[in-house]
């Protein structure tokens, strides 16, 4: 019961903080999933991703973001699964 009251209490705190201030880069879906079973899975591929995304949105901005870098990382994610 301490482990769900403390994950409730930390995701709380990480969402009013992303709702308050737009600079504040963790959301708390994010935060729940780190912090649960998967997180060996989960950060390792979670941070290549970002720093993709951080690589095309200085390099290419947001249209090559959505017109090329989006249907990529959806193809290769729907691809991934159906082998």
């Amino acid at each position: 019961m301490d482990t769900i009251l403390g994950g409730f209490i930390i995701v709380s705190v990480v969402h009013i903080l992303s709702a308050r201030y737009p600079w504040f880069l963790i959301n708390a879906p994010g935060t729940a999933l780190g912090l649960g079973i998967f997180q060996a899975a989960l950060w390792f591929p979670a941070i290549i991703a970002y720093i993709a995304k951080i690589v095309v949105m200085r390099l290419g901005g947001g249209r090559l973001y959505e017109d090329v870098a989006m249907p990529f990382a959806v193809g290769m994610a729907a691809s991934s699964h159906h082998g």
